[in-house]
């Protein structure tokens, strides 16, 4: 998913389909019955492990400062839905916080 801010991509208004169905499936998920986590990170890199942010679909509110995501702190939120059950059937932005 995009959006218009400078530091996300313009997949959301070249190919608005795509985009659509991408939103749908969150919905396609839930009514299929399978347990299920969407990740929908920012941008993945190296750098400081940081809190975690969460957020709804929706994840133009992120702010640039947030964006970006490092590797170690977006495994521990995949391994925190796979482990803890963290997130369960719902589809979240992960993104960076405070540095830990």
């Amino acid at each position: 998913m995009s959006g218009n801010l400078p530091y996300l991509s313009a997949v959301r208004t070249q190919h608005p389909q795509y985009t659509h169905d991408q939103l749908d499936k969150p919905l396609l998920f839930a009514n299929s019955g399978i347990p299920f986590t969407i990740f929908r990170p920012g941008l993945i890199q190296n750098g400081p492990e940081t809190k975690i942010i969460t957020r709804g679909p929706e994840f133009r509110a992120i702010p640039e400062s947030e964006f970006a995501i490092n590797r170690d702190t977006f495994a521990r939120a995949a391994a925190n839905a796979l482990f803890n059950d963290d997130y369960h059937n719902q589809s979240v932005a992960i993104s960076n916080g405070e540095l830990l």
